[in-house]
């Protein structure tokens, strides 16, 4: 467990001059997930966001919100942060981070496929992934439909990943497009899956 003073100092890190410093700070709170930082590190990424350069910094400082943040206090904001022009890999973190934080992740999840925008849409899923979470049927089929899409291939890998836990009559026709995906994550993803077996992903 870490102890406040760390945390405070941390915290104070996220105002650092240097870029780096401050991405440091954030992924320390991140895989240290204080629910007290949360104000804190949301205040640190509105200014970080008024710079595109600093994606990186960006990107981990919205996963250290959704890590601190259990509930839908940051929501309001990281839906603004998706309407900033911004590099995808922020619009994709600020998506995993709504759906973690959400009250309803089927609703966010399904907003995030109607948004027209694929990062977007891969930052949902991957949330659905990393939390090991189980959607509604109708989510699963949404999701399935878009990901069967060509143009949608992208998101095939979190798919697979995550749907080690769904029904397996609702995935299998996705999952055994994954296994011709040319990607060897996705195929090791998608026979996993089929065994109702989860793997350990680590992504940015």
């Amino acid at each position: 467990m870490i102890l406040q003073a760390e945390v405070e100092a941390l915290i104070a890190q996220l105002g650092e001059a240097r870029s780096s410093k401050r991405r440091a700070a954030a992924k320390k709170l991140r895989t240290a997930a204080v629910a007290s930082a949360a104000p804190a590190i949301v205040a640190a990424l509105e200014k970080e966001v008024g710079d595109r350069r600093a994606w990186e910094t960006q990107y981990q400082m919205i996963m250290a919100v959704a890590a601190s943040c259990p509930n839908a206090e940051a929501v309001s904001f990281l839906e603004r942060v998706l309407a900033l022009d911004l590099e995808p890999m922020v619009h994709l973190a600020a998506s995993d981070a709504i759906v973690r934080t959400s009250r309803g992740a089927d609703a966010a999840v399904l907003s995030a496929l109607q948004s027209g925008s694929l990062p977007r849409a891969e930052g949902a899923i991957r949330a659905l992934a990393m939390t090991r979470a189980i959607p509604t049927e109708s989510t699963i089929q949404a999701i399935t439909t878009y990901a069967g899409k060509p143009a949608h291939r992208q998101v095939l890998f979190w798919v697979a990943a995550a749907a080690a836990g769904w029904p397996r009559a609702s995935v299998r026709s996705i999952l055994e497009l994954c296994l011709s995906d040319k990607s060897a994550d996705t195929r090791r993803a998608a026979e996993a899956a089929l065994d109702g077996r989860y793997l350990e992903w680590n992504p940015l």
